[in-house]
């Protein structure tokens, strides 16, 4: 299967075997990993290819998942998958509430400020342990804006826009 990303999102990465019969432990970088408990197949990313491999058995605990995939059965195999990418296909996204994004999405939306107007296009969105952070490109210097909750006003999927009421002097650190 031919891989196009406009399809398909990650879930994790496999990051290391697990005992003697080829079980693999992957990290879920998802808000709610227990969610994906009652997988039956995920896909691993082999080079510029997509390949769908059936779950035996499972568990999650926390944000990892121990995994054993049909045809794997020994650590030599499953040592082969370590680092591998796991994607699923977009329609198994949670729904989110109106305020509420996934970072992927967000790549190319337009941010715009209550007071200050169009900001700019999101570039690129960092995961801090304390929040999120958009970069955007404002007046040709990369700008973090803080993607808290209180700041976002509406997240409008079909226009591709962001609007937030941010804190005075946040875009002044940038522009001073």
């Amino acid at each position: 299967m031919s891989f196009n990303s406009k399809d398909y999102f990650q879930l994790g990465t496999i990051i290391r075997s697990h005992g003697i019969k080829g079980d693999l432990v992957i990290y879920l970088d998802a808000d709610n990993p227990s969610s994906y408990k009652k997988l039956k197949s995920v896909f691993l990313k082999d080079g510029d290819e997509l390949k769908e491999w059936k779950i035996v058995s499972g568990r999650v605990l926390g944000q990892l998942a121990t995994f054993h995939f049909a045809g794997i059965e020994d650590r030599n195999t499953s040592d082969l998958m370590i680092k591998k990418e796991v994607f699923l296909p977009l329609k198994m996204l949670t729904p989110l509430k109106e305020k509420q994004f996934y970072f992927h999405e967000v790549i190319g939306f337009q941010i715009s400020d209550k007071n200050a107007g169009a900001l700019g296009e999101v570039i690129q969105v960092h995961e801090l342990p304390q929040h999120p952070v958009l970069a955007i490109l404002f007046k040709g210097k990369e700008v973090l804006i803080p993607a808290v909750p209180d700041f976002i006003i509406n997240v409008n999927r079909e226009n591709k826009t962001i609007d937030m009421d941010l804190p005075d002097g946040l875009l002044d650190i940038y522009t001073a």
